[in-house]
């Protein structure tokens, strides 16, 4: 699916951008093109598609005003139950991704977990910007992994506040090395 945006240059070509979408349905492999319509001069949001998945399956986005007020909001309350909390929401969910990989891997003709690990699960957990995940070492036997991560999405919110915030993040590794290196150990 290709979008193209209604933000034409003033003063406006009529059939301009019906033109650019027309020629762009003709390239192989695209499917459609939908033109999205302003609603507001200087304001645009899709209206168009609906609703968002990867992988075939439905996902969000969240504005870091919406994750940053979680994630804060829960440490704030609970303290280091939060942090608990939030580690054991990051690795359960990454159990579940983790098996969802596996899963992604094995219909590509790929067994070896740690292959997948390295390539699909660090890979997606960089292009849905969690940050930017460098897999520096990784073994099943015995288990054990050196992950460095930059640009973390979680740990941006507590520059400046002396704490680590981390905790989430290091529950998503967890759990999905959990899962992969499970699924090495009994493969």
């Amino acid at each position: 699916m290709v979008f193209l945006i209604e933000a034409e240059p003033k003063p406006f070509v009529p059939g301009v951008l019906s033109k650019i979408a027309e020629e762009i349905g003709q390239i192989k492999g695209v499917k459609d093109v939908k033109i999205i319509s302003l609603t507001i001069e200087g304001f645009i949001a899709d209206n168009i598609s609906h609703i968002l998945r990867m992988m075939d399956e439905r996902c969000i986005i969240i504005w870091k005003q919406g994750y940053g007020g979680l994630i804060t909001d829960i440490r704030k309350r609970f303290g280091t139950g939060g942090e608990a909390f939030l580690y054991y929401v990051g690795f359960e969910s990454c159990v579940e991704y983790g098996k969802s990989h596996i899963a992604i891997g094995l219909k590509l003709g790929i067994v070896d977990s740690i292959k997948i690990f390295r390539a699909i699960s660090a890979g997606l957990f960089n292009s849905v910007d969690f940050g930017r995940m460098e897999v520096k070492k990784i073994s099943a036997n015995p288990p054990e992994a050196t992950i460095r991560i930059y640009d973390s999405f979680e740990c941006e919110l507590g520059v400046g506040t002396g704490k680590t915030y981390s905790h989430l993040t290091h529950g998503m590794h967890a759990g999905g090395l959990n899962s992969a290196l499970q699924q090495e150990n009994e493969g």
